[in-house]
């Protein structure tokens, strides 16, 4: 058996189905799923990293846990804006909210890149394709909610143009994020923004249904609903 076929094995072994069936739940149009948690994926991720690690992220995947692996390797693995190559190729395998948001965690070394990484999310801000989007504004929300980084936050979200839910929501969710951080300045944006109506008033539940928010925000905000 080679790498990729002991890998499996391994994956396969440890799955679970009741965890399966709860993913299948959460991660709609995903047929291909083991039942694996992450911080079994996180274990095995680093083991691979000390071996030939980039073979194996070049690797085509079966189930939703090779893609995940893959993921968090290029995370672990990525140091430099050359890296930003690796992030580029796999891309294009974010077909579900989860392997998005695991990916864009994983992606840590963006802190000390983020001018680099601007110019590189820049056509993911623009993209019409609903996880291209989704995958720039969670870059944006995991590394870029700080005073200085609003005006293009802001300015990302009042461009906002797309009405597939999985980019609705990580547009409510980085807006959201910014108010529990910035409520203030963010409560001025929402008196102006350009939102459509769908993606402006989940935004507002979401904000309303943080706990990290104060609770006296919750009569402006509901009166602030389209």
């Amino acid at each position: 058996m080679d790498i990729y076929q002991d890998i499996r094995q391994v994956l396969i072994d440890n799955a679970e189905t009741c965890y399966k069936n709860f993913l299948i739940k959460l991660i709609p149009n995903c047929s291909n799923i083991l039942g694996v948690r992450i911080p079994f994926l996180r274990k095995i991720a680093k083991q691979i990293c000390s071996n030939n690690w980039q073979s194996y992220i070049y690797h085509n995947p079966i189930f939703l846990e090779e893609t995940l692996l893959q993921a968090i390797i290029i995370g672990k693995k990525s140091q430099t804006i050359s890296d930003f190559n690796n992030i580029k190729n796999f891309i294009p395998k974010i077909t579900n909210w989860a392997i998005c948001d695991t990916f864009c965690s994983s992606l840590k070394f963006i802190k000390n890149n983020k001018d680099y990484c601007l110019i590189f999310l820049k056509p993911y801000l623009s993209s019409s394709k609903e996880f291209e989007l989704r995958f720039g504004l969670v870059i944006l929300l995991n590394y870029f909610i700080e005073e200085k980084y609003l005006p293009l936050i802001f300015k990302t979200l009042d461009s906002f143009k797309n009405n597939q839910y999985y980019a609705q929501m990580a547009a409510a969710w980085l807006l959201s994020s910014c108010f529990i951080k910035f409520p203030n300045r963010t409560l001025i944006y929402l008196k102006k923004s350009q939102l459509d109506k769908t993606t402006y008033n989940k935004s507002i539940q979401k904000i309303i249904e943080s706990q990290q928010v104060d609770r006296s925000f919750h009569p402006l905000l509901k009166s602030m609903k389209q």
